[in-house]
């Protein structure tokens, strides 16, 4: 191979052609789940605590999705990596968000999430009776919850 070419997924692309570095952020402090009644499922205490217990044994990142997009090859956007209880609501802490994405949140073409959660996940022998699967970020239509701590932490701003 030649300087001017670098290997991607065994196919050849000229220097020129290839994609530049992406910076990536955290965002800190996210509401993305609360007790509540969601999609005719309640929720209480209870089910948050379980849902973070799970967080910390399941042996998976869950993934920070555009949409609720159930493609397996979908791309993630980010990762949860800390998940934790704050009264009635959990709160997360997203890692290495594309700042484009971060961008499009501040400028509120994404202001609203939505959190996947499995029953009764089997795992290595273990059952959870509630998991984190992964935290969608979308475009809120008309009336709903949305993520304003989402767009405030974009922002740089903690509240």
């Amino acid at each position: 191979m030649d300087g001017d070419s670098v290997t991607v997924e065994a196919a050849v692309v000229p220097q020129a052609e290839a994609e530049p570095a992406r910076e990536h952020a955290t965002i800190a402090g996210v509401e993305i789940f609360r007790v509540g009644k969601w999609n005719g499922d309640g929720y209480g205490s209870a089910d948050l605590d379980a849902i973070v217990e799970a967080f910390a044994r399941v042996g998976f990142r869950p993934p920070v999705k555009l949409g609720h997009d159930n493609d397996p090859k979908a791309p993630a956007y980010g990762w949860v990596t800390n998940l934790r209880r704050t009264g009635d609501v959990l709160e997360a802490d997203f890692e290495d968000v594309p700042d484009d994405l971060v961008g499009l949140i501040r400028d509120g073409r994404y202001d609203a999430v939505s959190s996947e959660i499995f029953w009764d996940l089997e795992r290595d022998g273990k059952k959870y009776p509630r998991a984190l699967k992964a935290v969608d970020v979308y475009k809120r239509q008309g009336e709903g919850r949305g993520a304003a701590a989402l767009v405030i932490l974009a922002r740089g701003r903690n509240q």
